[in-house]
């Protein structure tokens, strides 16, 4: 669908004096693109009463970006590191890669820099939405989890995964053990500690690969032929789901105990792409 969201005119024009002003940066002539690396500083600020330790699961190491950060710096981009309470600062800052998170914050810019970026860099957190499903800007998403849950309703997205060691085979998991070991929409730490399995979070390089196959894709405007090692897991996945709905699993079929997968995923979409180096590297997600 078309973006949700438009600006009114005097919000552009603050947005742009804004960059002028804090950053020197020309918003008509500059390529913008956001990153962004979850940790658990957010939710501790906004509810520090509250335990969300059942999310660690899906944080990551922000400096895992930097490979990925300094190539688009070199590609002519304006990279700003986006989040609006996060734990550390990135070591890797320069006049082009701006840690906006702990520089010039405010939410008006959250809103407006997703909209004036080309694209969005980051893992799955909630933080993506403003980019991704309200203005509908191109995303590589890395780190990704649970698996179930990725993207296929657009082609413009690429997709890695964090991999899951088991620690009694003392090796990862394969997509099917995934699901048979029912890991495969998961939403708590907890149970994974139950399964004794731990959820490893994609290296640096493996993030720049899936930059340079992402770069590639928009560059090309997502015309690009799909991948074999795509098509491969995105048939398995959904063999795999249709599996679980008929089977009348609970977990993918009650709306309250996860997110209800069956109202989430359109199976006669194959759309966006799955990192082919990552795939290639880790067969085990094809089995």
């Amino acid at each position: 669908k078309l973006p949700q969201y438009k600006f009114y005119l005097k919000n552009i024009e603050k947005g742009d004096l804004f960059l002028k002003n804090n950053f020197n940066i020309d918003p008509e002539n500059s390529k913008i693109a956001c990153i962004f690396g979850r940790d658990s500083r957010y939710l501790k600020k906004i509810e520090p009463n509250k335990d969300f330790s059942y999310h660690s699961y899906r944080d990551v190491e922000i400096e895992n970006l930097k490979k990925t950060s300094e190539h688009l710096a070199n590609l002519g981009y304006t990279v700003f590191r986006m989040g609006q309470f996060v734990e550390k600062k990135i070591s890797f800052s320069s006049e082009r890669i701006i840690d906006y998170g702990f520089d010039c914050h405010s939410d008006y810019m959250d809103v407006y820099l997703a909209k004036k970026a080309k694209f969005w860099i980051g893992c799955p957190s909630g933080a993506e939405t403003i980019s991704f499903e309200i203005f509908k800007k191109p995303a590589f998403f890395y780190s990704w989890v649970p698996l179930a849950d990725v993207n296929m309703f657009r082609k413009d997205i690429l997709t890695i995964f964090k991999k899951f060691f088991s620690y009694e085979l003392n090796r990862y998991l394969t997509t099917s053990e995934i699901f048979d070991l029912k890991l495969s929409f998961i939403w708590k730490q907890e149970l994974f500690d139950e399964k004794k399995v731990k959820v490893v979070e994609n290296s640096e390089d493996e993030i720049f690969d899936g930059l340079l196959e992402f770069i590639y894709l928009y560059d090309n405007e997502f015309k690009v032929e799909d991948k074999k090692n795509s098509i491969i897991f995105k048939n398995l996945l959904i063999e795999k789901i249709k599996n679980r709905i008929l089977i009348k699993d609970k977990d993918y079929l009650n709306p309250h105990t996860i997110h209800g997968l069956n109202k989430r995923i359109q199976f006669e979409h194959k759309n966006g792409y799955i990192g082919n180096k990552f795939l290639d590297e880790n067969n085990f997600f094809l089995i």
